[in-house]
């Protein structure tokens, strides 16, 4: 039988993000991360997570985070999380809430594969922020998410707050598009260009390198 390889969409990237520190950006690309999508109503789940004996957080307002211990809840909607984790513990966090929320109207959907984390922090992140999607540096002041757009990609923002870090998850099929569009802002944040300017640089650069993939 023959060996299955998991091949990570950014690995072919990974050194060139890395070098963009001279640049102010310093840029990680995890290994795979278990991401879990929850829908149903907050008080069943906070049951379900009683019932199965599990540790885990749950963000209260759309657009908060919560984390407990290594996993941490993003609320992207009024019945909708973003459970992201290590990917060691997913089969066994997949398995509680299963049994503990098989008497309520709830879903668990393991989406692990749809979308690829990119770690951005330094002294220019926040003005890469600004500059390829629609939020402000105000956004990574406390602890929060946001679905929205990066060089018109779609993704979901993820704030640690109290710093300049922030973490990306976006689609797989985008990953390499996106990178390559930070790629190309990075060697201007320091240099005054717009940010307007900036993003529609990097946009038809990005937009170029993805029509010219195979």
């Amino acid at each position: 039988m023959a060996e299955v390889r998991f091949v990570h969409a950014l690995d072919s990237r990974r050194h060139a993000l890395a070098a963009l520190a001279s640049h102010g950006l310093a840029i990680r690309v995890p290994s795979l991360i278990a991401q879990l999508n929850l829908r149903g109503g907050s008080d069943d789940l906070v049951k379900g997570f009683e019932r199965a004996s599990l540790d885990l957080p749950l963000a209260t307002s759309v657009g908060t985070t919560a984390t407990a211990g290594a996993w941490t809840s993003l609320a992207l909607g009024p019945d909708e999380w973003l459970l992201v984790g290590p990917e060691a513990q997913k089969t066994a966090v997949i398995d509680g809430l299963t049994a503990g929320l098989q008497d309520d109207h709830a879903s668990i959907v393991d989406v692990s594969f749809n979308r690829v984390a990119i770690d951005i922090g330094g002294p220019n992140a926040l003005q890469l922020l600004a500059a390829l999607s629609p939020l402000s540096s105000a956004a990574a002041a406390k602890p929060a998410c946001a679905e929205t757009l990066m060089a018109k990609a779609q993704v979901v923002l993820q704030f640690p707050g109290g710093g300049a870090d922030f973490r990306v998850f976006v689609r797989a099929s985008f990953a390499g598009y996106l990178a390559d569009v930070i790629a190309d802002a990075a060697p201007f944040l320091s240099g005054g260009l717009p940010a307007d300017r900036l993003a529609g640089r990097s946009y038809r650069r990005g937009v170029a390198s993805l029509e010219s993939s195979p």
